[in-house]
């Protein structure tokens, strides 16, 4: 309750907006490959870590970085 009266959206979706907004920063500034990315970010996995991303974005991390870095 506390972060939809504040933040204006359930917790949920509050920290999925958070680890999206550290992903895109760590794709577009860094070298570091979307592997080391999801594991700095908690993902066990890559895979998962791309189909969060792809849910959120409608791309690929891959491919959201090579646009957010031309």
């Amino acid at each position: 309750r506390a972060t939809r009266a504040t933040a204006g959206t359930g917790a949920k979706a509050f920290l999925d907006q958070r680890i999206l907004l550290e992903a895109k920063r760590l794709l577009a500034h860094t070298d570091l490959p979307v592997g080391r990315c999801a594991h700095h970010l908690g993902f066990r996995d890559t895979g998962n870590f791309t189909t969060f991303f792809r849910r959120q974005t409608g791309l690929a991390p891959t491919s959201w970085a090579d646009m957010a870095r031309s």
